[in-house]
């Protein structure tokens, strides 16, 4: 487990940031924008089921989400996160539920079979979160993030990265506020990222589902890596800089593993996954430089003063 127990963010601005940036990408939040840019993808032309779709879209992936989160925490008498981990279980698996139910529903409308399915891609990772969960504090709030992004990138492709970089940037928020390890933060957007892309193809395949909108299977992947591998190069070798290895060894990692990326990307990805990597990776620099000396990416870079 990589751990930031050296991480102490005390300037109060940046701690007021970190938790306002916490509050508006929480799982039902980040959803609303993302389903009505899909529900306009797919239903622009047609307002009445537009409405009805974004309805049920977001009556069972952000109300009912932000109720249980609610009602569970004012239970337990704990935080909104529900940050116990022997806590996640049972509103996860009610989450779970409202999820399926909501793509039952959305199957009988006949909705766009992307965004029905997307709500199946929600039922799978949820519960896959909830059996990590008993073992190991995946963050949720990457997870919730990066589902709706994979679906945004799927659909729109080089448009639908802005909900992904934002990624770098909740890690640090959840890092800074201890809500979770580095790599509990880095993990939850990794597992979300290739759990949903996987599962949406997987159901193409095997449900025969209609491709109009959706990009080929190698782009999308292309884009999740363009969006993932920096935030993991840095979490990596602020890892090491914390377990003692040396300055220049992990700047040599940063620079070295940067260099073979972009040597990649360039080689073989398309224009629009290039793109993707190099503003990743200018939120990445940004946010690392915001967050100061204290913080594992930063160690891993520069010198502290």
């Amino acid at each position: 487990m990589i751990s930031n127990s050296n991480y102490e963010e005390k300037n109060e601005t940046k701690l007021k940031i970190a938790k306002w940036i916490s509050t508006i990408t929480n799982a039902p939040i980040i959803c609303i924008p993302a389903f009505l840019v899909l529900c306009w993808v797919f239903l622009a032309d047609n307002p009445g089921k537009f409405v009805l779709v974004e309805i049920i879209c977001l009556i069972f992936t952000s109300v009912a989400s932000m109720a249980i989160i609610l009602l569970w925490a004012k239970k337990l008498n704990t935080d909104k996160d529900i940050s116990n981990r022997e806590d996640r279980p049972i509103p996860l698996i009610v989450g779970s539920c409202c999820y399926f139910i909501g793509f039952i529903i959305l199957n009988l409308v006949n909705a766009p079979p992307i965004i029905s399915y997307l709500l199946l891609c929600y039922t799978c990772n949820t519960l896959i979160v909830m059996l990590i969960s008993t073992k190991w504090k995946i963050s949720i709030h990457t997870t919730g993030l990066i589902g709706p992004a994979s679906a945004m990138i799927l659909v729109l492709g080089k448009w639908g990265i802005l909900l992904g970089l934002l990624y770098p940037i909740v890690i640090w928020s959840r890092v800074t506020l201890k809500k979770h390890t580095m790599a509990q933060a880095v993990v939850g957007g990794l597992n979300a990222y290739f759990l949903t892309i996987g599962e949406i193809f997987l159901f193409i395949w095997l449900f025969n589902l209609p491709t109009e909108h959706v990009l080929p299977l190698i782009e999308v992947i292309w884009i999740a890596i363009a969006l993932v591998i920096i935030p993991v190069i840095l979490a990596i070798a602020g890892e090491l800089k914390n377990r003692g290895v040396s300055l220049t060894k992990t700047r040599t990692l940063i620079i070295f593993s940067g260099l073979i990326t972009y040597i990649i990307f360039i080689l073989f990805s398309t224009n629009d996954s290039l793109i993707s990597l190099v503003l990743s990776t200018i939120v990445s620099i940004l946010i690392t430089y915001y967050a100061g000396i204290n913080y594992p990416w930063y160690r891993a870079i520069e010198k502290d003063n």
